[in-house]
């Protein structure tokens, strides 16, 4: 074999390994924002239960 052939093995095996990193990174870091959003929903639930609802019984909507 030649030289080059060992070559193209190696780099084919580097971009498999940068890819495989970079995914790894992206799903760690999506799965941060997961959370976080996760937790800013439950705390946004958590206030607008204590807030009732300003239009809440106050017009019935009849049509006919």
């Amino acid at each position: 074999m030649k030289l080059s052939s060992f070559m193209a093995n190696n780099v084919v095996e580097l971009q498999r390994t940068l890819r495989m990193s970079l995914l790894q990174g992206q799903m760690a870091t999506q799965t941060a924002h997961a959370t976080e959003m996760m937790k800013d929903l439950s705390q946004a639930q958590a206030s607008s239960n204590n807030a009732p609802h300003p239009t809440s019984g106050k017009h019935i909507d009849i049509q006919g």
